[in-house]
């Protein structure tokens, strides 16, 4: 597999013509982010991107995306499995706050939410990095992303800007860039759903965090909603639903805002927040978060969903012997849980009673502290930016962290891919060649259910971001990694 960039006509030409095409590009095409300058107004700038796509290894990507519905599959039954989630949950609960509530709230609600509502919304995206098994690449899950999956929405956009620039300035270079369809796919679910509640007056609420500076990528989806299927979106944070929002006696949620005549019945409440304690500084916003769990209104995601793509949960199912995992799925194949087994990275609990011996446990802190390297320390939590690394890791596991909180997180195997692309990075303007690097695969998945009925479970495009060799954290609009497609390359 060539690791290198595709080769340009000059030294400078990606300075002179590829880069400054890109912006004129992502600005008319909405490739953007949003900021705000001081007078507090928002302003637009490009999204970072690279200017090539980023060679993939070709089986490896469409093994797992031929996985994807199984996963989807999965985080369904796991979300409505409340003893499994309660008691593996529990004890990182105990050193987790936000957990801690989460699980409260859906152990009091579980009930009366799946009687209300039996469907549930899954936008999901699974993240891979490659790595070798032997002389082959493979791709090890990282995560999965079962709630505010982001980016579904600009991610074709940088795949028709790379098409574009090869096609005008690179004529003679022939790739395989694979479709990517994850904004119309996910529109078409949240349709799909939202006129499963009211097929004639569909509406859906995207819970969205104050001061949102990823507006673009959610507003694709927004309009996209509205020129394919007439389905309108409704933005607003937790707090202004808690203010304007009530539960009526026939189940729905209704929304009243200053600017409306009369109340608006929610279909769909799309959470593009709420997946950190940031975002719940008060009761009102937990009493907001209450207050749609327990309407008609379709989650997505609901709380089992939440809590099914927690790490905590990622390291239980990975612990388990395939006979387990495959009863926990209600008796599925042996071969169909292993083809989901073998993307499992190395995955440990720090939590002493999940340990036959203390010894066992001290086994796995020892060779963490003795090659930190070669572990990440992961908490229960979306966003990025709240992993341990080196010697950061140490100091946590060797006493600074209490034992309830270092039981809260997992110990996680760090993946190094093995081949590095070289790769033309842009952000904020600047073009800059960067010699190794490394790319995240993310693909996205969506599912319509209710334990029985499956409406939807499909493919839904994927992201690709690329970063530096030695960034450690991987998030886009918390500016650590480049926006980037994928060109499959050999098998």
């Amino acid at each position: 597999m060539s690791t290198q960039p595709l080769t340009l006509p000059s030294p400078d030409f990606a300075h002179s013509t590829l880069g400054p095409n890109a912006i004129a590009w992502t600005a008319s095409h909405g490739l953007v982010m949003q900021s705000r300058d001081n007078s507090g107004l928002p302003k637009y700038i490009h999204a970072p991107v690279t200017l090539l796509p980023t060679p993939f290894p070709r089986d490896p990507f469409l093994h797992v995306v031929d996985l994807t519905a199984d996963f989807n599959l999965m985080i369904d039954c796991l979300s409505r499995n409340p003893d499994f989630l309660v008691k593996i949950l529990s004890p990182t609960a105990t050193g987790d706050p936000f957990t801690a509530r989460l699980l409260e709230m859906y152990q009091a609600t579980f009930d009366q939410s799946t009687k209300l509502q039996p469907y549930a919304l899954g936008i999901l995206r699974s993240d891979y990095l490659p790595t070798t098994a032997g002389e082959h690449a493979v791709l090890k899950q990282v995560e999965i992303n079962s709630i505010a999956a982001a980016f579904g929405g600009l991610s074709p956009l940088v795949g028709k800007l790379h098409r574009f620039l090869l096609e005008r300035y690179l004529p003679n270079v022939s790739v395989d860039l694979p479709e990517n369809a994850s904004r119309d796919r996910t529109v078409e679910a949240l349709a799909t759903a939202a006129k499963l509640v009211h097929p004639e007056c569909p509406m859906v609420l995207m819970v969205v965090q104050p001061g949102e500076s990823n507006t673009a990528d959610q507003k694709a989806l927004e309009w996209g909603l509205w020129e394919k299927h007439r389905v309108p979106i409704m933005r607003l944070s937790l707090a202004e639903i808690q203010a304007h929002g009530k539960v009526g006696e026939d189940g729905h949620l209704w929304i009243t805002t200053p600017n409306s005549a009369s109340p608006t019945a929610i279909s769909v409440a799309y959470f593009r927040a709420g997946y950190s304690p940031v975002d719940f500084p008060s009761a009102i916003e937990w009493d907001a978060r209450a207050l749609i769990e327990t309407s008609r209104a379709i989650k997505c995601p609901t709380l089992g969903y939440h809590l099914a793509g927690t790490k905590k949960i990622q390291q239980a199912i990975a612990s388990l012997s395939t006979e387990a995992f495959a009863a926990l799925l209600g008796g599925w194949e042996k071969a169909r849980v292993e083809r989901l087994r073998s993307t499992f990275a190395g995955l440990w609990s720090l939590d002493p009673n999940e340990y036959e011996s203390k010894e066992d446990l001290m086994t796995v802190k020892t060779q963490a502290v003795a090659e930190p390297a070669k572990f990440v320390l992961k908490p229960q939590r979306e966003g990025g930016g709240n992993n341990l690394y080196g010697s950061d890791l140490v100091k946590a596991i060797e006493g600074g962290m209490d034992e309830k909180t270092l039981k809260s997180h997992i110990l996680m195997e760090k993946l190094v891919p093995p081949e590095r692309s070289a790769a033309w990075l842009m952000r904020g303007g600047q073009v800059m060649r960067v010699e190794e690097t490394v790319a995240e695969l993310g693909v996205y998945g969506v599912f319509l259910g209710n334990g029985q009925d499956v409406k939807v479970n499909e493919y839904a495009g994927y992201l690709l971001r690329t970063k530096a060799l030695g960034v450690e954290e991987g998030g886009v609009a918390s500016g650590f990694s480049c926006l980037d497609s994928v060109r499959l390359v050999g098998r």
